[in-house]
């Protein structure tokens, strides 16, 4: 994982975008996931400091058999409003014999697509077996992560895309063939199998009544 001469490696945004396996990364959730409930991995709460702005400075270490690491990463909602993510942040591997570091690597993409993978691999599982119609209210980057992570677990036949901002829908809603958006989050949780809350929203964007007997949740 080292660079030439044993140099520490450096990976860009734009690096863990061009190398990232979407596939290969559902995967390796699951085994984490079940090394994690089986009690072989070290993953102690995570700790944070905050700033006056009302931001914050997360770290959340980690070891399981072959991987240590840290990720740092910043949440700043207010960076909405400048056009920059709200979260930032930078991940650390570390030979897990020696503690040397090896790689440091961009954050913003991998905590998108990692959300969005989790709440795929739990839906494989947790899901009903006929579930065919997925739900994602919010068309941001979590919309996004959901959109990518969710149709490579389950074979759903239509995908409706609801948001705050119908733009941002449609716009997601044309980079998946099965997806559509819809105009209302009612809309789309009606008669869904599968609902993914994907939104900042402050105020409840999901009500109980609207969702089908049986239906997986995702938040």
């Amino acid at each position: 994982m080292r660079g030439a001469g044993g140099s520490l490696l450096f990976l860009s945004q734009a690096d863990v975008v061009r190398l990232l396996d979407i596939d290969k990364l559902l995967e390796a959730l699951a085994g984490a996931f079940v090394e994690l409930s089986a009690g072989r991995t070290s993953v102690p709460p995570r700790i944070a400091a905050r700033t006056a702005s009302g931001g914050l400075l997360g770290a959340m270490p980690g070891y399981i058999a072959g991987v240590l690491e840290a990720k740092v990463v910043s949440v700043f909602p207010q960076n909405h409003a400048r056009g920059l993510p709200s979260h930032q942040g930078l991940i650390a591997l570390f030979d897990e014999d020696t503690g040397a570091p090896l790689a440091v690597m961009d954050g913003v993409a991998i905590t998108g697509i990692r959300t969005g993978a989790s709440a795929a691999i739990a839906a494989r599982w947790l899901a009903r077996p006929d579930a065919t119609i997925l739900a994602i209210l919010g068309a941001g980057v979590q919309g996004r992560s959901h959109l990518a992570a969710f149709p490579r677990t389950r074979d759903f036949k239509e995908i409706r895309i609801a948001s705050r901002n119908v733009a941002t829908a449609e716009a997601l809603a044309a980079e998946n063939p099965r997806a559509k958006p819809v105009a209302t989050f009612k809309e789309a949780v009606q008669g869904a199998d599968v609902v993914c809350c994907c939104t900042d929203a402050r105020e409840p964007v999901l009500k109980y009544e609207w969702l089908v007997s049986g239906a997986h949740v995702s938040s």
